[in-house]
């Protein structure tokens, strides 16, 4: 078996493996099955979705998105139905779309509720931060799409950059891994915990998460973060340019911190923080390659 050949048997094992099915027929996030539909316009809620139908060749389908679909770029010209978690059943309904692709974790409960209940289909991808969740969307949308050989492709190219990427840390001793934090926003210090996609790259690119013992997001005091010492502090980026290193560190909660000593900054992409999608592989190189130079 050649090379190629060996990389798509373990994209088809790694689809059969992280997508369930039923009868020959992969189930979306709420356990039912997923009807190909090679046609039709498309509502995409989630800005991984939206990258994945992208990646899949299926992009010029997508009709409208939610607020955090910008890339590819043209997806930004795209009307937008707001953020996925604060939808509106007039909102969603406007766009005329013939499917409907989601996160699992849009919102409210009661627009979800609803448009269960409408003739437009509806499927929802889990919520998972890891290689194989990344795997399992990948086999549910390719199934909506009706485009499950380039689901084997991409998923063998995925599978491949992330294994390389969380291969440049490998060797690095535990305790020579660098302290690091994420903080989604600076006005509350909305810092990354475990079971979040930021905590996942972290991981995977070998850095020690100094609040992997939190799950989902928390709200970090000045004591805390100077207690906990990060060595490398990680933000989104503020669309003017920054946060810059001046900035950042004149801030008391992290004055005193071995990254202010030390210039330990790193300002990332918001969306491949937040996201878990094709692009996710390269943004975990991208900042091993900047934590361990």
């Amino acid at each position: 078996m050649t090379r190629p050949d060996r990389r798509l048997f373990l994209a088809g094992c790694l689809l059969m493996l992280g997508a369930q099915t039923v009868s020959g027929k992969v189930l979306d996030a709420l356990g039912r099955p997923v009807d190909a539909r090679p046609e039709g316009r498309i509502l995409s809620l989630g800005p991984d979705i939206t990258e994945i139908i992208a990646a899949l060749g299926a992009g010029d389908r997508i009709v409208a998105r939610d607020r955090a679909s910008t890339w590819p770029a043209q997806m930004a010209a795209l009307p937008s139905v707001g953020p996925r978690r604060r939808l509106s059943p007039e909102g969603v309904m406007s766009v005329q779309a013939d499917l409907i692709i989601a996160a699992e974790d849009i919102g409210p409960p009661e627009v979800l509720e609803f448009l269960r209940h409408q003739p437009i289909p509806l499927v929802l991808v889990p919520r998972d931060f890891s290689l194989d969740g990344i795997v399992t969307k990948i086999a549910i949308i390719a199934a909506a799409l009706d485009r499950q050989g380039e689901g084997r492709d991409l998923s063998a190219r995925i599978a491949a950059e992330y294994r390389a990427a969380e291969a440049r840390s490998r060797d690095i001793p535990d305790d020579a891994r660098r302290r690091a934090v994420l903080f989604h926003g600076l006005a509350s210090f909305s810092a990354a915990g475990s079971d979040t996609a930021a905590g996942e790259i972290l991981r995977a690119a070998g850095a020690r998460n100094i609040f992997a013992d939190h799950s989902g997001y928390l709200s970090a005091s000045p004591e805390l973060i100077l207690e906990r010492d990060p060595q490398v502090v990680v933000l989104m980026p503020d669309g003017k340019g920054g946060p810059t290193s001046e900035h950042v560190f004149a801030i008391p909660a992290f004055a005193g911190t071995e990254a202010a000593r030390t210039g330990g900054l790193v300002v990332l992409d918001d969306n491949l923080m937040i996201g878990f999608g094709p692009r996710t592989a390269a943004q975990i190189g991208k900042l091993a390659r900047l934590l361990y130079p």
